[in-house]
């Protein structure tokens, strides 16, 4: 059913990009250089695939290393943000997800991971997991106060009581504004409920603030009082969707409302420059981060999580080592 498999251009990428109304920044090859940067020994494996009936498709895929060099994990893009394959056309056939499914497996595949960005539903041949993301759908025209109304009263009032707080939002350009939310990630990361299995390294916000130089793709809004940093909101955009990915602040940022100030900078700029969906992306479960994102009105929806499981001769290796050198 294959015809051929190559690795993508950078311009096929951007034809895929624009011919997908479902693609997301986390489908681009920006984001693969935000991942290259994130030290986790992620190499670019992507792959654009040419059906014999016509059909072509992009698949977004990074691959490292396991079992000593002897296996390969592969997933979508990490870690765990929308990566489903790009397609020109909406109208695949079942026969050609599983085909596409088929790039995920095989003899040295340790076991691997696709994430669907909300409103594509695919099947891979694989377990499909149901998560959650918290959407908020947005509407041409809409001012301010439009978008007040659709908060719930306390955010509201934290992003009102922020500014007459004398707090004021502004966006990042330069690369010690980058630098400056990556110290205050680092100390937000300290007081997370549960610790997270990556802590990004500086390079990775340098990649961005690059990006942000070159692409209308990324806004970091910074919430400072009288020059101290107090709270930020990474924002990621493709096409009409906007994806709040990241955020951080301080303790003082968190008694001054700060953190809801910058979300609510993020949205009011997405929704003026046509974004028709901002997307405040998963939660971990954690039930104080969704009652946040609830807070602005979002909706909660589902999305499929497509996990391929550890291939045959993977799983034999780890049966026969000894306990003590079992490979990860």
């Amino acid at each position: 059913m294959i015809a051929d498999l190559v690795p993508p251009t950078a311009e096929s990428w951007d034809r895929f990009c624009l011919a997908d109304p479902t693609a997301t920044f986390f489908q681009t090859p920006s984001w693969l250089r935000v991942c290259l940067a994130m030290g986790a020994g992620w190499r670019d494996a992507s792959l654009e695939v040419a059906f014999r009936d016509g059909a072509r498709v992009l698949v977004p895929r990074l691959s490292r290393p396991a079992a000593r060099g002897l296996f390969r994990q592969y997933e979508s893009v990490p870690p765990g943000v929308y990566g489903a394959p790009l397609a020109d056309s909406l109208d695949l056939s079942p026969r050609h997800w599983l085909a596409i499914g088929r790039l995920f497996r095989g003899f040295r595949v340790s076991n691997a991971a696709v994430v669907e960005p909300p409103g594509r539903e695919i099947h891979l041949g694989a377990h499909r997991e149901v998560g959650h993301s918290h959407l908020l759908r947005l509407s041409p025209g809409e001012t301010e106060d439009d978008l007040f109304r659709r908060y719930r009263k306390g955010h509201r009032s934290a992003v009102l009581s922020a500014r007459r707080g004398r707090l004021a939002a502004e966006l990042a350009t330069r690369e010690e504004d980058f630098a400056a939310y990556h110290a205050m990630y680092l100390e937000t990361a300290e007081r997370w409920e549960r610790r997270p299995h990556l802590i990004y390294p500086p390079e990775v916000f340098l990649v961005l603030c690059e990006l942000a130089r070159g692409t209308q793709g990324v806004r970091l809004w910074l919430v400072r009082r009288d020059g101290d940093l107090l709270a930020g909101a990474l924002v990621l955009r493709q096409g009409r969707k906007a994806a709040y990915w990241h955020g951080a602040s301080t303790g003082p940022g968190r008694e001054a409302n700060a953190g809801q100030l910058a979300v609510h900078s993020a949205i009011l700029d997405a929704s003026g420059r046509g974004a028709d969906v901002f997307d405040l992306m998963p939660s971990a479960g954690l039930k104080g981060v969704e009652g946040f994102k609830a807070g602005f009105g979002a909706e909660e929806v589902p999305f499929g999580i497509h996990r391929f499981p550890e291939s045959r001769s993977y799983a034999l290796l780890r049966g026969l080592l000894p306990r003590s050198r079992k490979v990860a």
